[in-house]
């Protein structure tokens, strides 16, 4: 039985207030104290001369007060008192409109026994008791709801109802638009609702309490909001969550910060690995002038010195013969490697020439058959710096193709294909397992030299089932992409 040590009985009818002191007594509160008023007057000067009752038992038509406006009187001087109203058949109407403006219960004269009114005060305390505690938590929201500048909500999983403070006026919707569950998920950006939903079901089905999540969030302008989302789970006693209560962070100025950075960031080290091939190319150019000018120049004065003893013996010297036919492969070779050193600019060739060039000098020297299907109507499209990108990860592939691949067929494809440059280099060879085998200098060069112009690189592989490299290079500046 509920501690109730003083009851307040509000009742013009003698008899009544009787009858209920008798059920009270044979209810096991005979030893209650119990204070009458028979007017809403006196109540209230009771409520003003005394403390305050720990129950209240209230006719609703006084002599001087009448239906619900009694209930609203005694209820503003007595707030935290629970109280229960004494009805007759008439007035269950108007009752049942004091429940649902805040009293406990209500109860029906010449209806009440003693079993019947100790069940009923023992659940109007206790329903009391946790009205007040709802009370001071959603007090307690109101204030954190008020010191925030989130938006805080109260979800409700069983209806779909949301309660919103006023802060989710930061997405820009009117504050008549209703705001439930479906419309919160309505906002979520379609790349990010999928995963929102995976972690609400996984969330709600384990046993923890605490969830974060990021999403962006679409307001009012059409615009998104990138949006840190703080959740608390409230369980039942069989663990079933009914309530997530939580506060959505803007934090679109960090992240678009942190954007920024790594743009930057980005573009320095963009700038880094431009300058590093440029200086490649240079190096490249030099030492391929170097070749050409100066050691084949060498060359062919020892070329022109031997012949020249040559002439003078009446003898033939086989080594001189073979040292004339080694300086003149010498030569060839330089020639060869010159060629591929020096940038397509300076030799003044077109990327489809210089292909076809770099495979016709292989197929003179090693057992590798090609084929070639090359865009010339693409190859004019380019500009200087993506053709001789495409050119060096053409070379590389081919090197390390005859390196490494015991290859007997490469096949070599660049097209246009949805405003990409695409170059596709296949072969036949021994293949490698990509968990297992990190890429070397060759391979990270070819990335970085496709990734320096926006570009994508993929290389697929499988041992025994040869090799496929795949460049895409954006023939227009990549736009930015909204969020």
């Amino acid at each position: 039985m509920e501690k109730v040590k003083e009851i307040l009985i509000i009742e013009d009818n003698p008899l009544d207030s009787t009858l209920l002191k008798e059920y009270l007594d044979l209810a096991g509160y005979q030893f209650v104290k119990m204070t009458y008023a028979e007017r809403l007057k006196d109540a209230l000067l009771y409520a003003s001369n005394t403390t305050q009752p720990d129950l209240i038992f209230l006719d609703l038509n006084l002599p001087d007060s009448n239906g619900l406006e009694t209930f609203l009187s005694v209820n503003g001087t007595f707030p935290f008192v629970p109280i229960i109203v004494l009805s007759g058949q008439a007035d269950t109407e108007v009752a049942l409109q004091a429940i649902q403006a805040g009293a406990q219960d209500y109860v029906l004269k010449g209806e009440i026994d003693e079993k019947f009114l100790a069940k009923t005060i023992q659940y109007c305390v206790e329903r009391k008791r946790n009205q007040l505690k709802l009370q001071e938590s959603n007090k307690r929201y109101e204030i954190v709801s008020k010191a925030t500048n989130d938006p805080v909500w109260d979800w409700d999983m069983v209806t779909g109802r949301i309660i919103w403070n006023d802060k989710v006026s930061i997405f820009g919707f009117p504050d008549e638009m209703r705001k439930d569950y479906s419309w919160w998920l309505a906002h979520i950006h379609q790349d990010d609702i999928e995963r929102v939903n995976r972690n609400i079901d996984y969330y709600s089905k384990s046993t923890e309490e605490h969830w974060s999540d990021n999403y962006r969030f679409l307001c009012a302008d059409s615009s998104f909001k990138y949006i840190l989302d703080r959740r608390f789970i409230i369980r039942d006693s069989n663990g079933k969550a009914y309530r997530m209560i939580g506060a959505l962070q803007d934090i679109t100025d960090q992240v678009l910060r942190q954007q920024r950075q790594d743009e930057e960031k980005a573009l320095q080290q963009k700038a880094i690995l431009r300058a590093t091939v440029e200086g490649q190319e240079r190096e490249r150019s030099e030492i391929g002038k170097e070749l050409h000018d100066n050691i084949n120049q060498i060359l062919a004065s020892v070329k022109l010195m031997i012949t020249a003893t040559l002439a003078k013996s009446k003898e033939p010297d086989d080594y001189l013969l073979d040292a004339i036919k080694l300086t003149d492969e010498c030569i060839q070779e330089i020639r060869r490697l010159s060629n591929s050193l020096i940038p397509l600019r300076e030799k003044e060739i077109e990327l489809m020439e210089a292909i076809e060039g770099v495979v016709g000098r292989i197929k003179a020297t090693a057992n590798l058959n090609f084929s070639l299907s090359i865009s010339e109507k693409l190859c004019k499209k380019l500009n200087s710096e993506q053709q001789l990108t495409i050119y060096r990860i053409t070379q590389e592939q081919i090197n390390n193709i005859l390196k490494h691949a015991m290859a007997k067929k490469v096949c070599i494809i660049l097209k246009e294909e949805d405003g990409y440059a695409v170059l596709v280099i296949t072969d036949d060879g021994i293949g490698f397992d990509k968990a297992s085998k990190t890429g070397g200098i060759g391979m990270k060069n070819m990335k970085s030299r496709s990734e320096l112009l926006n570009g994508q690189f993929f290389i697929d592989s499988t041992p025994g089932k040869g090799c496929t490299l795949k460049i895409l290079i954006p023939l227009t500046e990549s736009k930015s992409i909204a969020p």
